[in-house]
């Protein structure tokens, strides 16, 4: 029962650390909002209707850090703070993106860890392995002595590609050991 209580305090304690805000945007399955470029630590909040049935319902989400609440609601044409139904905003519905240019989505390899080496097509893995470390899956000798400097196993029937993925692995496994490693030391 005492624990029971600490949870309940513990819970409202968070959630008066939280600010309530509201999207303005409104769209079928609410808008998702990610904040950072490293997929350990990134945050996503997902401002969706209080009431699900209702058309009109306001989109919120409670956002926790300061920054971001402070940045979304920098946004003025987008967010504001929650208050309740107290004034009317019209339906702003978003049928269609805007004209997004795809070349700001191409990943250019400067965070291991936002690419995932088990469904990535190979020119994604071999374009990764030029431009992070200087190799084509033409260089087999080179590789396979990267491989060795981080204990990647060769099996029987590894090509290339699929030793540059273990490879890539093993990278991620070091940069999120030295992200655990830097946050211990905080």
């Amino acid at each position: 029962m005492a624990d029971d209580k600490k949870n309940d305090d513990t819970q409202e304690s968070v959630e008066q650390q939280s600010t309530p805000i509201q999207c303005l945007l409104r769209r079928k399955g609410g808008t998702k909002v990610t904040f950072g470029h490293n997929l350990v630590n990134q945050k996503t909040y997902h401002f969706k209707p209080l009431d699900s049935d209702d058309e009109n319902s306001p989109h919120v989400c409670n956002v926790g850090d300061e920054e971001h609440a402070d940045r979304l609601l920098s946004i003025r044409e987008s967010y504001r703070l929650y208050r309740g139904d107290a004034s009317y905003v019209d339906k702003i519905e978003v049928t269609k993106g805007a004209a997004i240019d795809e070349s700001a989505f191409t990943n250019r390899f400067d965070d291991i860890l936002s690419i995932d080496f088990e469904t990535a097509e190979n020119d994604t893995v071999k374009d990764w392995a030029k431009e992070a470390l200087d190799l084509t899956p033409s260089h087999s000798a080179k590789i396979r002595e990267k491989a060795a400097s981080l204990d990647v196993e060769e099996k029987k029937g590894d090509n290339m590609n699929e030793l540059l993925r273990k490879i890539g692995k093993a990278m991620q496994e070091e940069e999120r050991a030295a992200n655990d490693q830097a946050s211990k030391d905080k």
